[in-house]
C-alpha cells in the first residue's frame, strides 16, 4: 500500500515503510509536486533546496564562500553563499547576480587589503546608505560590507559596517614639526609651527591635539 502525506511539513509517521511513502509538496519547499521520502532526503543531502533559509538558532549557519584574490573584477553569485570574503590586490569592480525578486535578500562581503594596500573597491549598481563611502585602504585593513535587495537586484542598497570606511567629516590632523604624514582622502591637516605676530592676535577659539 502507498501512503501519501499532504501539506507543507512532514510529520512523524510510524509503522510505515519509508520506501512506500510519498509527499505532496504543496508549499514548494522541495520544488513542488509529489516526491518520495528518498527524493526528499536526496534534495536535502545535496543542498539544492529551492529556497534556503538561515536558521534562527545554532549560530545562524549561513554559507560562506572564499573568493580568494579578487583581481580587477569580481562577480558575486548569491546562489553560492550568504557571506563572501576575499583579498584586494588591486582596484576591483565588484558586481552581483542571483538576487530573488520579492524576497528579503541580504549578503555580507568581507574585503581585506593586501600587504601593499591602497586598493579601492567599486560595487556596481549599489545605492549607498548615507552616501558613497570613502574606503580605508590601509594595508591589512578589513572592511565589512552589507548588501540587500527585495526586488531581484534592480535596487541594491549597501552599507559599510563598523569604522573601516574613512569618514567624510573634515576632522583635522595635527602634524608635529619635523614629521611627515600622508593625509587621508577628505581630511584636513594642521601643521604645528611657530607663528610670528606683528600686531594684535585675537583668538576666538582653539585647536588641541587629540591623542
Amino acid at each position: 500500500m502507498k501512503t501519501v502525506l499532504t501539506g507543507t511539513h512532514i510529520g512523524l509517521v510510524s509503522n510505515v515503510a519509508a520506501s512506500g511513502v510519498s509527499y505532496i509538496d504543496t508549499g514548494g519547499l522541495f520544488g513542488g509536486g509529489t516526491l518520495t521520502l528518498e527524493q526528499i532526503l536526496a534534495i536535502i543531502g545535496s543542498g539544492t533546496l529551492s529556497d534556503a533559509y538561515l536558521t534562527v538558532i545554532g549560530g545562524g549557519k549561513g554559507t560562506v564562500q572564499a573568493l580568494g584574490t579578487l583581481g580587477a573584477t569580481e562577480l558575486i553569485d548569491l546562489a553560492n553563499a550568504n557571506k563572501f570574503w576575499g583579498t584586494l590586490d588591486q582596484a576591483c569592480t565588484i558586481s552581483t547576480t542571483g538576487w530573488t525578486n520579492g524576497k528579503d535578500c541580504a549578503i555580507s562581503v568581507e574585503l581585506i587589503e593586501d600587504g601593499t594596500g591602497g586598493w579601492t573597491p567599486t560595487f556596481s549598481g549599489v545605492t549607498w546608505i548615507g552616501g558613497t563611502p570613502s574606503w580605508d585602504t590601509t594595508a591589512g585593513t578589513v572592511t565589512h560590507v552589507v548588501l540587500f535587495s527585495r526586488d531581484g537586484g534592480t535596487t541594491i542598497y549597501g552599507a559599510v559596517v563598523g569604522g573601516n570606511a574613512a569618514s567624510d567629516g573634515m576632522v583635522p590632523y595635527l602634524i608635529p614639526t619635523g614629521q611627515t604624514f600622508t593625509v587621508p582622502v577628505n581630511k584636513q591637516a594642521l601643521k604645528a609651527m611657530a607663528i610670528t605676530v606683528n600686531g594684535t592676535l585675537v583668538v576666538n577659539g582653539f585647536l588641541i591635539e587629540v591623542n
